[in-house]
C-alpha cells in the first residue's frame, strides 16, 4: 500500500469509513470491513524466495557498478544495414 493509504486503513475501526485520503492514484474513500493479523511465513517457506531476491539485487547491483564504469564506443560503419545482425546464416556453418 501506498503511505497515505496504509495510514489511513490504520486509522480506522472495523466499520468506521474514512475521510477522502489523496495518494498518487486519485482519491479514495475506504472502508474498513475487518481486521486481523496475519502470521509472518515460516523462513522454509520463503527462503528461496529471500535468496533470489538477494542474488537479483546483488546482479542488478553489479550491473549498475559496472555500467557506470564503461565507456562505450559506437562505431558507425557506413553503408552498414543493422538488419545484419539478425541473419544468422552468417555464423552458421
Amino acid at each position: 500500500m501506498v503511505p497515505e493509504f496504509e495510514a489511513a486503513v490504520m486509522a480506522l475501526e472495523p466499520g468506521q469509513v474514512s475521510e477522502p485520503v489523496q495518494t498518487q492514484f486519485g482519491w479514495h474513500v475506504i472502508k474498513l470491513n475487518d481486521a486481523r493479523k496475519k502470521d509472518a511465513p515460516a523462513l522454509d517457506t520463503v527462503k528461496d524466495e529471500i535468496a533470489g531476491e538477494l542474488r537479483r539485487d546483488a546482479v542488478n547491483a553489479k550491473i549498475e557498478e559496472v555500467t557506470r564504469a564503461a565507456s562505450i564506443e559506437q562505431v558507425e560503419i557506413d553503408g552498414l544495414d543493422p538488419a545484419i545482425l539478425g541473419n544468422l546464416d552468417l555464423v552458421r556453418n
